[in-house]
């Protein structure tokens, strides 16, 4: 893949609508918007991360979790600029985050990331203009995720990428696919050296917390419009 700048992707901007506010006014290309289904109808949030296991539970509906923080899909307009992380198991939700889209008209640019890579199967089959990049992590969820992912790589199904967590995107794995034609997104990245030393090493982008950072990297990388 043709080095450019790198794409600076700000996590959990759907935290809350204050918060998305204030990511359609930084520095960052993309934002990334949590997506669930409820009553047929896209909502954006993240849920709390009360201690480890919960979230499973939470997803489950085997524990109850609180909704801080939740709007709409419907409600939002970025157009360009949308990053769905789709959080649920369920195809409809691929076909409703779609629709609503289209009735925002956000469709055009947008991209999708998730570890359920059958989600992003259905979405290539449904609107194959979308970028996909499948996710993959750390430890042995991560090897498990990179020998998956070399695999779609040989078949032609590896869509745009992977969303790769920084601790597996080694220097060799980051040229293997940018030899591929592939872009590398590391996330979450909130050191602003290490975020620097994995673009000069093959990543096609970084996701971080940081406002802060993604300005730095932001003034480090203009955008070659």
């Amino acid at each position: 893949m043709e080095q450019t700048a790198p794409w600076l992707i700000l996590h959990r901007a759907s935290k809350s609508p204050e918060h998305l506010r204030r990511a359609l006014a930084s520095a960052a290309d993309y934002l990334e918007l949590d997506v669930w289904l409820e009553d047929d109808r896209v909502v954006l949030r993240h849920d709390p991360l009360l201690r480890r296991g919960w979230p499973w539970l939470t997803r489950r509906h085997i524990v109850p979790v609180p909704r801080v923080h939740r709007f709409w899909l419907d409600q939002v307009r970025v157009p360009g600029r949308t990053f769905l992380d789709l959080k649920e198991a369920r195809p409809e939700l691929v076909e409703r985050c779609l629709a609503t889209l289209a009735s925002i008209e956000s469709i055009e640019g947008a991209m999708a990331s998730t570890p359920i890579w059958e989600l992003l199967d259905h979405l290539e089959t449904l609107a194959p203009n979308i970028g996909r990049f499948y996710s993959i992590g750390r430890g042995e969820s991560g090897e498990l995720g990179w020998s998956a992912y070399i695999k779609r790589i040989g078949a032609g199904r590896a869509g745009a990428g992977t969303s790769i967590h920084y601790e597996t995107a080694s220097v060799g794995r980051l040229a293997l696919l940018n030899e591929h034609g592939l872009r590398a997104i590391c996330y979450t990245v909130n050191d602003f050296n290490q975020g620097v030393a994995l673009v000069e090493q093959g990543a096609g982008g970084l996701t971080s917390d940081d406002f802060d950072l993604i300005a730095r990297w932001r003034a480090r990388w203009p955008r070659r419009d």
